[in-house]
């Protein structure tokens, strides 16, 4: 059976950052290896970061061949074959997702992610797939398999839309909106919030069904005038913080601590 893997890169300013060049370098090479066809696209085109995301989920939903995409940020990075362990969690005939966790480009380090709760307000796991259940996740090191696309638009909670292509992007499928900005009243406090696009689809794969999942071993790197490292799914614990276990630590970063900003 032929494996398809469709990366997207939302790259607007056509450049990536080196870490994020090697982890994606290093997996791909292993893939290749272990037999996977791959389709890097980073040549849609968008204003915003919501119209590149819903050309790229589209642009898998109408795949001929693709069964994977996975939507890499141009500024995150991970460790040598995390790629991979998102694409062995067993997502068949589920309408789900999978992604990893990274930090917020800020300080004191936030995480853009919200998981589910027991009644002892401790976070749910899947007993199966030991992965942890959220309503949200970011977009940035996320699995979406052409079924839970599919999923969703045949469900009718996403409408198609008219949409601008570019001369070098892929083009002649149709394009839904997977991914919106949306407005949340917050009865709380009184006011409305404005809920990003990676929210808005998590909404919709878990309207369809599906489950939207962290992977709870996957610390990530999130790099700006910085590099901010951290593994909030693990707790930033202590045996967690040592440089083997930070982002790419093992080829890339080298010895950045888990939870910690490296100047």
């Amino acid at each position: 059976m032929s494996k398809h893997l469709i990366i997207g890169v939302p790259a607007y300013a056509g450049t990536v950052k080196l870490a994020t060049f090697k982890a994606l370098l290093t997996d791909c090479t292993t893939l290749a290896i272990g037999g996977w066809d791959i389709e890097i696209v980073d040549t849609i085109s968008g204003a915003e970061i919501d119209t590149i995301r819903n050309k790229l989920i589209s642009y898998l939903a109408s795949h001929e061949k693709a069964t994977e995409l996975i939507m890499v940020d141009h500024d995150v990075c991970w460790s040598h074959n995390d790629l991979l362990r998102l694409l062995a969690v067993p997502l068949d005939g589920n309408p789900s997702i999978v992604g990893g966790v990274y930090p917020k480009r800020m300080d004191p380090i936030e995480y853009p992610f919200m998981p589910m709760m027991d009644d002892h307000m401790q976070p749910l796991y899947d007993p199966d797939l030991h992965m942890m259940r959220c309503e949200h996740i970011p977009g940035g090191f996320m699995r979406i398999p052409k079924f839970t696309a599919q999923s969703i638009i045949d469900a009718g909670i996403v409408k198609p839309y008219a949409q601008v292509f570019n001369k070098i992007e892929p083009k002649g499928y149709t394009c839904y909106s997977f991914c919106e900005k949306i407005w949340q009243y917050n009865e709380a406090t009184g006011e409305n919030h404005r809920l990003s696009e990676d929210i808005s689809f998590c909404k919709r794969v878990l309207e369809a069904g599906g489950e939207v999942y962290a992977h709870p071993d996957i610390p990530m790197a999130h790099i700006g005038d910085k590099m901010w490292c951290g593994s909030k799914l693990r707790g930033n614990s202590a045996r967690h913080s040592d440089a083997s276990n930070a982002p790419g630590g093992d080829h890339s970063l080298g010895g950045s601590s888990a939870g910690e900003a490296v100047e």
